[in-house]
């Protein structure tokens, strides 16, 4: 019988929205997703993703990247 997680990563989507992704972050199942908090994102144009584990539901990891795809204008 195949472990459910052989194929992973899984996408997680609605009519095209991707709302998280199931994947392996260090070892560990977790789904992957997208924060657009303030507080996370400290108002910065940044890409926040925070890994939850699968099997105890907990945050593992939170990880901050440079995100190219959102510009501010300046009004």
């Amino acid at each position: 019988m195949p472990d459910v997680y052989d194929d992973f990563p899984v996408e997680l989507r609605c009519s095209g929205t991707l709302h998280g992704v199931l994947k392996v972050h260090h070892g560990v199942r977790c789904l992957e997703s997208k924060c657009h908090q303030f507080r996370c994102t400290k108002g910065r144009a940044v890409a926040v993703f925070h890994y939850y584990s699968l099997e105890t539901g907990e945050l593992v990891d939170t990880v901050t990247y440079q995100d190219p795809g959102r510009k501010f204008r300046n009004a």
